[in-house]
């Protein structure tokens, strides 16, 4: 069936590209958000639900109990479950490895059901650099007091990233990274980057904006549910790197109204990227374009390239982003020198080492 399915996308995206071909940007989206708003797969609960579910929301973000404010420290937040938890220490271990020493870190870590033993080797690695200080808050009770929905591969630990503004409100800024990353930069350098006057930094999608540019419009349709609701779609993000402006942010997004929308959505929407979808539907362009080198996707290329090259010379974070991963083997990216390095540095991970090595 999924042969069959795939096989049908394929010949409606083509005739679709050439229905489209040689029209106007602006006349092609609005053709396309028509047809994608019919497409019932689209729908997760009807309009009504969705909204019901959304104003019953209690109306509370409750701060962590015990978070600490470190002065003159960079926040990163990182956040995992138990079973990704060997890559994020294996990013943890990079961001340190590239660490200032005349510098302070703070890492915070949003894990839902991390054990004792995997907080007390996290703690171990950052215990090795006097400079740097680690923090775990336990995500369970609150993820599960909100009515937010994950699909896809996704789980329900990515929305963790959609509370940082609202906590961390003490520092003047604050980066998120995913965990399906490896530094190979001081993160220090992102941190200073001047994100003013916008209340947040990130990148935009390497597939998104490269499908606008070369008229591959009916390709959106894959995607559906987003691309009916976003007015930019060469603007669209990717949420892997995310760099927050806590004061500004609130002030744009009072979290009543942030997270009831959050809520409707992820209620309304089954065809989705969860999160990063939120963000890019409420932050809509108004933010701070991150340089290509703090978010290198590694699984896309141009329309003439294949995916997996190498990065380029001056990559600061390689996004293991896609189903492949450098933890996974696969003819396709065995012999990727991303693939060789990260294999490489995370046996150097006691975390990593224990778990892939039995």
């Amino acid at each position: 069936m999924k042969i069959i399915k795939r096989l049908y996308i394929a010949l409606q995206i083509k005739h679709y590209e050439k229905k489209f071909n040689g029209k106007p940007l602006e006349t092609v989206q609005s053709d396309i958000q028509k047809i994608i708003s019919k497409q019932r797969s689209i729908y997760f609960k009807d309009e009504i639900t969705a909204r019901q579910i959304a104003e019953n929301w209690s109306n509370t973000v409750p701060k962590p109990p015990k978070f600490r404010f470190i002065e003159n420290a960079i926040p990163v937040v990182l956040c995992a479950n138990e079973n990704f938890a060997p890559f994020l220490a294996v990013m943890l271990q990079s961001l340190l490895w590239y660490s200032n020493t005349q510098r302070k870190y703070h890492f915070i870590i949003l894990g839902r059901e991390l054990s004792d033993k995997t907080q007390e080797y996290l703690s171990r690695q950052v215990s090795d650099f006097p400079h740097c200080t680690v923090d775990f808050i336990e995500m369970r009770s609150i993820l599960d007091g909100i009515p937010l929905v994950a699909v896809n591969h996704v789980s329900i630990d990515a929305y963790s990233r959609l509370f940082i503004p609202y906590w961390f409100d003490k520092y003047e800024k604050i980066i998120y990274l995913d965990c399906d990353m490896i530094a190979k930069d001081d993160i220090a350098k992102l941190y200073d980057l001047d994100i003013n006057p916008f209340c947040m930094g990130i990148s935009i999608s390497d597939r998104a904006a490269s499908l606008v540019e070369n008229r591959l419009h009916a390709s959106f349709m894959k995607h559906s549910s987003v691309f009916m609701l976003l007015e930019n779609w060469s603007r669209y993000i990717n949420s892997g790197v995310l760099v927050f402006n806590p004061k500004k942010f609130i002030e744009k997004f009072p979290y009543r109204d942030f997270f009831r929308f959050a809520i409707y959505f992820t209620n309304r929407y089954k065809k989705r990227s969860n999160d990063q979808d939120v963000l890019a539907l409420l932050i809509k362009d108004d933010y701070f374009v991150l340089p290509r080198r703090w978010n290198y996707r590694w699984n896309w290329a141009t329309i003439k390239g294949n995916k997996y090259q190498p990065t380029p010379p001056d990559t600061k974070i390689v996004h293991f982003t896609g189903k492949l991963k450098p933890w996974k083997a696969s003819p396709k990216i065995n012999d990727n020198p991303d693939t060789l390095h990260y294999r490489k540095f995370a046996q150097s991970v006691p975390l990593y080492r224990e778990i892939f090595n039995t």
